[in-house]
Order: C-alpha cells, then structure tokens, then sequence
C-alpha cells in the first residue's frame, strides 16, 4: 500500500494479516478488503513518528483482489468403430476431453451434440471432429470456475473401419474334350456374399486355381483372380472381402461321346481272310477337384470281336456240296434198287 510524503511515496508491502477479506473464498472472482488493526499498526510504524496518519482514514481504505481462472490443457482422444451402415461418424461412442488439473487428470465424456464433424457420413474413412459450443460449455462446466482450457479449437478423429465380408464363389462350366485350352465364362459363376448380396462377375474375375488353363479330361478348381479380387474391392468399399470359400467353383472337361478308333483284327471261316474294325470305349476316371488334379484316363484295351462274313466262295462250295449230295443219293437208290432184282431173280 503506498504512502505520500509530500512529493515522495512510500509503498508498504501486505500480508494477509494485514488485511480482512469480506466474503474470503478461493473461487474465482473480486473480493474487497480492507486493513485489519495489524495493517494499521504496520503503515503507521511505515510513517514514522514525524507524520501522523489519521485513524479514520486508515479504517476508510479499501482495496480488490480478483482471482482469474487457471488455465489448463484440455485433448480430446481419437474414436473409432466398424461400418454398420447405419451409425453415422458423430455418433461415435467413447469420446473424451482430458484436462490436467493440478490435482490430477479430469475427464469429460462426449455426445453428438457436444462434437461437430466435418462432413458427417456412414461411410468408411478418417473424420475431423471438434468440441461444439455445447461441448465447450459442457467442460466448463466440468471444471467449474476456477479453471479453464487453453484452447477451444482442439480437435480430434474419428475412423470408421470396414465390416469383415465373406462370401462363396460357386458355379460349374463344362465343355467337352477339343484338345484346346479351357476358357472360364463368367456367366457360369456367382459371387454370394454373407449379408445376401452378390456381385456381377466378369471373365477377367476368374482364374484357374493352379493359374494354367487346362487341357485334358477332369474337374478343376477356379477361383477369384488377383485383378478380379482388386476390382470387386473397389466396388465395395465399406467392406473388407476375406475368406471367399471357392469350393463350390468347379470347371470340368468332358470325355468326347461316341466310339473312339481301334485296332482290331477280324477272322473268317469261309476260304476268304478279312480285316475288320471293332469300337472301344474311353472311360474317363473324374479326380476330385484341387488346384490342378492329376488326370488319370483309364482306358479300356479295346475288345477284339469275331466277325463272320460272308464271302463268294463259300457261297459256290455250298451249291456244289447240295449238287454232289443229290447225285449219290440217286446212285444209292439205283445201287439199292439193283440188289433187290437180283435177290428176285435168284
């Protein structure tokens, strides 16, 4: 409290004995005070004994103190949670501001309505947030007068991350056996995902589970390929496609129906040889399907028939034969005949 002596002044530093607080708190705001009988006594003894302070006066002065709230650090944390399709990026749960009081950290927890975020959306992605006007008054609250934060402007984020989805690649394409390389026909595939919805393939989605195209008689696994894989993950970008059971997708050769060449010989019993052709079948062992089966054909040796044909000389023995056979049998009549004349006669 200064003093004036004449032209000079005199400045005599309080205690808080010195003086008497009306309504003493610790809470932020302005308090008057004024001198307490110790205060008096310590300007007076300040004075001196060559100039007189009047009592009236000294009891008459009257001062303010203010307290001002401290301020402190305030953060908010990053939240996150799993598309749903539903649950929009501000009605994240688990969000909070930390200060740092003195006496250690306070939390306050957040809702919608105490956070703005840019550009709110179901989606999947990375949201800026920031304390609302609600926000901000809902934490000064918290912290009540005697403190408040160092920025209001703080700001955090919020991610939503993509929901798992599996599926099931299903479908058969066959094609009979030309020699040629098989081509996968998109048309013979569907792509089901767990929540019921599906994709429409194209050709190039496909691949040969052993990436080579196969030629011979068999069953064979297909499955999604690297391109087919990228392209459907870009048209569904709130997910992420994992475990895509492929079991069911199978592309199989068949055996070409109908007789097949063979070497076989024929045999006649007539004066006359001949060569002749007789069929076998191809029977095509089916591996079960993996990534490129083994292909085991098992075929048959083919079966070997005896074809009796009819041929021109056999033709001409006979009627000889019948000729020859009728000729003796008249000479035995005649033969007989004779024998029982004789008998007569004798």
């Amino acid at each position: 409290m200064p003093l004036s002596r004449g032209t000079a002044r005199l400045t005599v530093a309080l205690t808080t004995q010195d003086i008497v607080v009306d309504g003493d708190n610790t809470t932020t705001g302005t308090y008057h005070y004024h001198l307490s009988h110790s205060g008096i006594a310590k300007l007076k003894a300040a004075a001196g004994t060559n100039y007189a302070l009047n009592e009236t006066d000294l009891n008459a002065l009257t001062g303010t103190i203010t307290l001002t709230p401290l301020t402190v650090v305030a953060t908010v944390n990053n939240g996150h949670f799993q598309y749903d399709g539903v649950t929009r990026a501000s009605q994240a749960s688990g969000l909070l501001v930390t200060v740092q009081l003195p006496t250690g950290a306070q939390t306050v927890a957040l809702t919608n309505a105490d956070i703005d975020v840019a550009n709110d959306s179901v989606n999947v992605g990375t949201y800026t947030y920031r304390l609302s006007a609600s926000g901000i008054a809902k934490v000064m609250v918290a912290l009540g007068p005697n403190y408040q934060i160092n920025d209001t402007t703080m700001n955090g984020t919020i991610t939503i991350t993509p929901a798992v989805l599996s599926g099931q690649l299903s479908g058969m394409q066959q094609k009979i056996y030309d020699g040629q390389p098989g081509e996968l026909n998109a048309q013979h595939f569907e792509l089901i995902f767990t929540d019921g919805s599906h994709i429409i393939l194209e050709d190039s989605d496909l691949a040969f589970a052993d990436g080579i195209a196969p030629i011979v008689v068999g069953r064979y696994a297909v499955t999604l390929s690297a391109g087919g894989l990228k392209r459907i993950q870009a048209l569904l970008p709130n997910y992420l496609l994992e475990n895509v059971d492929t079991q069911q997708a199978v592309f199989e050769i068949v055996a070409k129906s109908g007789p097949l060449p063979d070497t076989g010989t024929g045999t006649d019993s007539g004066t006359g040889t001949n060569t002749g052709t007789s069929t076998g079948h191809e029977t095509g062992k089916v591996p079960s399907v993996t990534g490129r089966p083994s292909q085991s054909i098992n075929q048959q040796t083919p079966v070997k028939t005896t074809h009796q044909l009819p041929q021109t000389g056999d033709r001409s023995a006979n009627d000889l034969s019948i000729v020859g056979l009728i000729l003796t049998s008249i000479a035995s009549l005649f033969g007989l005949a004779g024998v029982r004349n004789k008998k007569r006669s004798e």
